[in-house]
Protein backbone atom coordinates (compact mmCIF):
# COMPACT_ATOMS: atom_id res chain seq x y z
CA UNK A 1 0.00 0.00 0.00
CA UNK A 2 2.74 1.97 0.91
CA UNK A 3 4.33 1.75 -3.02
CA UNK A 4 0.80 2.72 -4.38
CA UNK A 5 0.71 5.55 -2.08
CA UNK A 6 4.14 7.13 -3.02
CA UNK A 7 3.93 6.23 -7.07
CA UNK A 8 -0.06 8.21 -7.01
CA UNK A 9 1.52 10.99 -5.24
CA UNK A 10 3.61 11.32 -7.72
CA UNK A 11 1.30 11.03 -10.27
CA UNK A 12 0.63 7.46 -11.77
CA UNK A 13 -2.73 5.54 -12.07
CA UNK A 14 -2.21 2.69 -9.58
CA UNK A 15 -3.74 -0.55 -9.66
CA UNK A 16 -2.65 -3.57 -6.99
CA UNK A 17 -3.49 -6.99 -6.97
CA UNK A 18 -2.78 -8.91 -3.49
CA UNK A 19 -1.49 -11.94 -6.03
CA UNK A 20 0.03 -13.29 -8.94
CA UNK A 21 -2.96 -14.24 -10.32
CA UNK A 22 -5.15 -11.25 -10.20
CA UNK A 23 -2.40 -9.22 -11.02
CA UNK A 24 -2.61 -11.26 -14.72
CA UNK A 25 -5.91 -10.73 -14.60
CA UNK A 26 -5.74 -7.13 -14.04
CA UNK A 27 -2.97 -6.64 -17.09
CA UNK A 28 -4.92 -8.52 -19.46
CA UNK A 29 -7.95 -6.32 -18.53
CA UNK A 30 -5.73 -3.13 -19.10
CA UNK A 31 -2.25 -3.61 -19.75
CA UNK A 32 0.35 -0.75 -17.85
CA UNK A 33 3.04 0.92 -19.02
CA UNK A 34 5.21 -0.62 -15.79
CA UNK A 35 4.70 -3.82 -13.24
CA UNK A 36 6.25 -4.20 -9.97
CA UNK A 37 6.33 -7.52 -8.80
CA UNK A 38 7.56 -8.72 -5.47
CA UNK A 39 9.00 -12.29 -6.10
CA UNK A 40 7.20 -14.02 -3.28
CA UNK A 41 3.16 -13.71 -3.65
CA UNK A 42 0.74 -16.18 -2.83
CA UNK A 43 -0.61 -18.85 -5.55
CA UNK A 44 2.68 -18.13 -7.89
CA UNK A 45 5.95 -16.15 -7.70
CA UNK A 46 6.81 -12.85 -9.49
CA UNK A 47 8.54 -14.69 -12.13
CA UNK A 48 5.74 -16.75 -12.92
CA UNK A 49 3.13 -13.77 -12.66
CA UNK A 50 5.74 -12.28 -15.25
CA UNK A 51 6.27 -14.91 -17.50
CA UNK A 52 2.37 -14.97 -18.21
CA UNK A 53 2.66 -11.14 -18.62
CA UNK A 54 5.49 -11.09 -21.14
CA UNK A 55 3.13 -13.45 -23.13
CA UNK A 56 0.90 -10.38 -23.50
CA UNK A 57 3.39 -7.75 -23.72
CA UNK A 58 7.30 -8.27 -24.06
CA UNK A 59 7.89 -4.78 -23.51
CA UNK A 60 6.24 -3.57 -20.83
CA UNK A 61 8.97 -2.07 -18.15
CA UNK A 62 8.91 -4.78 -15.46
CA UNK A 63 10.85 -4.35 -11.72
CA UNK A 64 10.50 -6.91 -9.24
CA UNK A 65 11.61 -6.76 -5.66
CA UNK A 66 12.70 -9.46 -2.84
CA UNK A 67 14.05 -9.80 0.58
CA UNK A 68 14.81 -13.68 -0.84
CA UNK A 69 17.06 -12.36 -4.06
CA UNK A 70 18.78 -15.55 -4.68
CA UNK A 71 21.32 -15.16 -7.52
CA UNK A 72 19.00 -18.14 -9.54
CA UNK A 73 15.66 -15.85 -9.53
CA UNK A 74 17.37 -12.55 -10.25
CA UNK A 75 19.23 -14.14 -13.42
CA UNK A 76 15.69 -15.93 -14.61
CA UNK A 77 14.50 -12.15 -13.67
CA UNK A 78 17.03 -10.47 -15.83
CA UNK A 79 16.41 -12.99 -18.90
CA UNK A 80 12.28 -12.40 -18.34
CA UNK A 81 13.45 -8.32 -19.36
CA UNK A 82 13.60 -6.94 -15.62
CA UNK A 83 16.11 -4.20 -15.55
CA UNK A 84 16.38 -4.04 -12.13
CA UNK A 85 15.98 -6.31 -9.16
CA UNK A 86 15.48 -4.47 -5.60
CA UNK A 87 16.42 -6.53 -2.13
CA UNK A 88 14.12 -5.66 0.37
CA UNK A 89 14.30 -3.58 2.47
CA UNK A 90 14.94 -0.95 -0.17
CA UNK A 91 14.66 2.96 -0.42
CA UNK A 92 11.31 3.75 -2.37
CA UNK A 93 12.81 6.96 -2.97
CA UNK A 94 14.70 4.97 -5.31
CA UNK A 95 12.54 2.84 -6.93
CA UNK A 96 10.41 5.44 -7.61
CA UNK A 97 13.34 7.41 -9.71
CA UNK A 98 14.23 4.00 -11.40
CA UNK A 99 10.65 3.87 -12.77
CA UNK A 100 10.51 7.37 -13.83
CA UNK A 101 13.82 7.18 -15.66
CA UNK A 102 12.54 4.15 -17.35
CA UNK A 103 9.44 5.98 -18.36
CA UNK A 104 11.79 8.75 -20.58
Amino acid sequence: MLLAEVFQIAGFKVQEAQNGRMAIAKFSEHPFDVVLLDLRMPYMSGIEALREIRRMDQEVIAVMFSAYGDQANMDEAKRLGVRRFFSKPFDIELLKNHVLEQLQ
